[in-house]
């Protein structure tokens, strides 16, 4: 067996039907924790569509509603795609360590299998990573575990940034 893929050849990640990410953090800092959580569905149009949820524990949540163009997400599937995988639990060094930083990124997708012999399922990646792209990552398909030490599936995160108002949590944490 090979000891490394991508997650594109694993499974058909274009026919993502729906996204959720649950983005929490904690840290020194007195609006900790904090947490965005989104649950999109796919649209007729290949957008998704769905809410939002942003909270601190110095504020009440606010919902909102969360639209992300076809280009966009065509282009944030094709970047997760790309994504260099490492069969199995990898062991990683980072590249900084700091005490005060505790990410806790999930992101599940759910992949259709409308056709006979294509592979639909679950993925979900999986990420308590520091720097700035939340390497590693642990991503799970298929029954079968994977490791992500690129900042590939943090960049593609980043590119959804400003439709999930990622930096009004942002400011807070800093």
């Amino acid at each position: 067996m090979n000891d490394r893929t991508s997650l594109g050849a694993l499974i058909a990640i274009d026919s993502a039907a729906a996204l959720v990410i649950h983005d929490a953090w904690t840290g020194y800092s007195p609006h900790a924790p904090t947490l965005a959580s989104y649950q999109l569905r796919r649209t007729a149009v290949g957008g998704f569509y769905g809410a939002g949820a942003l909270s601190t524990a110095l504020g009440a949540s606010r919902h909102m509603d969360v639209k992300l163009s076809k280009g966009m997400v065509s282009k944030f599937l094709r970047a997760l795609a790309a994504a260099p995988l490492e069969f199995g639990v990898v062991a990683y060094s980072p590249r900084e360590l700091r005490t005060d930083d505790y990410p806790h990124v999930e992101l599940s997708l759910y992949i259709a299998a409308e056709e006979l012999g294509r592979e639909g399922g679950i993925i979900s990646m999986h990420s308590t990573g520091q720097d700035a792209f939340l390497v590693p990552w642990t991503i799970f398909v298929g029954g079968r575990v994977f490791t992500s030490t690129t900042e590939d599936i943090g960049r593609a995160l980043k590119l959804l940034g400003r439709p999930l108002r990622r930096k009004e949590l942002d400011r807070l944490i800093e």
